[in-house]
């Protein structure tokens, strides 16, 4: 499966990125929502 990011939708490879992740929920709760899928890359494969 492939993912893509969006304008609501984030990929993080790991939980190790968890102050992005911190931002990146932050901007989603300042907006219209979104999800973030982690254990996928930038590129939409799995890491």
């Amino acid at each position: 499966m492939k993912f893509q990011e969006s304008q609501n939708l984030e990929l993080k490879s790991s939980l190790g990125e968890w102050k992005e992740i911190i931002k990146t929920l932050s901007a989603f709760a300042n907006q219209k929502g979104g999800k973030i899928i982690i254990g996928v890359d930038e590129d939409g494969e799995l890491s």
